[in-house]
C-alpha cells in the first residue's frame, strides 16, 4: 500500500489534503500529482493529455 507521501491527491482522504482551493475541487484534484509544493502556494499539475505540466495555485 502506498504511503500518504506517495499517493496522488485524488487517492487521499480529502480531509488530509492541504486547505487550499486547488484541492477542494474534486475534478481539479484528479490532475494534481502531489501535496508537496513546487514553490510556495503551488502544486504539480499534469494535464489530462499528459502533454504538459505546470505549477497550479
Amino acid at each position: 500500500m502506498a504511503s500518504e507521501k506517495t499517493k496522488k491527491p485524488s487517492e487521499m482522504n480529502p480531509e488530509d489534503l492541504p486547505d487550499v482551493r486547488a484541492f477542494q475541487d474534486e475534478f481539479t484534484r484528479g490532475f494534481l500529482q502531489s501535496t508537496e509544493e513546487t514553490r510556495s502556494g503551488y502544486y504539480p499539475f499534469l494535464s489530462g493529455t499528459r502533454k504538459y505540466k505546470m505549477d497550479f495555485p
